[in-house]
């Protein structure tokens, strides 16, 4: 994944958009999980709520049955997962500029994955967050074949009755 991909002319806005949302949306995590006072919490805050808040509009979607909802999250929640895939993908050699221009020691996922013991396996990790994003991706793709609903039958042998059309 490039740092500065271009992105197709017509569907550029909309993915700057998002990119900048979810960035957004990753910051103020760090900021509402630290408050629980655990620095691993803290860190891990960024890219749990970019996870969330799609996640979260998913399930409001499915209760609320409203597919166009449901795919455009799916859209979201895959996008999010890749931009995490990427962002795990740089663990170890941390060439991606973090924002504020922060030192490489602020990484995320050098931290997390430093924490947890498992920066060896951060290639695998990375994989993993992405085959996750391209599933919810094909999984939005295919959400309209999946609500087919079946054609009700209507019983209306007593209304035939009322009007003398009986059989």
């Amino acid at each position: 994944m490039a740092v500065n991909y271009d992105y197709p002319a017509l569907i550029s806005p909309f993915l700057v958009v998002m990119d900048f949302t979810t960035l957004l949306i990753h910051e103020a995590g760090h900021t509402i999980f630290g408050i629980f006072g655990f620095r691993f919490l803290a860190i891990l805050g960024g890219t749990l709520m970019q996870l969330l808040i799609p996640t979260i509009i998913l399930i409001s979607g499915y209760w609320n049955r409203q597919n166009w909802l449901m795919q455009l999250s799916f859209f979201w929640l895959g996008f999010s997962w890749f931009d995490s895939a990427a962002y795990c993908a740089d663990a170890k050699f941390q060439d991606l500029p973090l924002i504020g221009n922060l030192p490489k020691s602020a990484h995320d996922f050098t931290n997390l994955l430093n924490a947890l013991d498992l920066l060896d396996y951060y290639r695998e990790i990375a994989w993993i967050m992405f085959v996750i994003g391209v599933l919810c991706l094909l999984f939005g793709l295919i959400l309209p074949i999946l609500n087919i609903k079946k054609p009700t039958s209507i019983d209306l042998s007593a209304d035939l009755e009322k009007v003398g059309l009986s059989s």
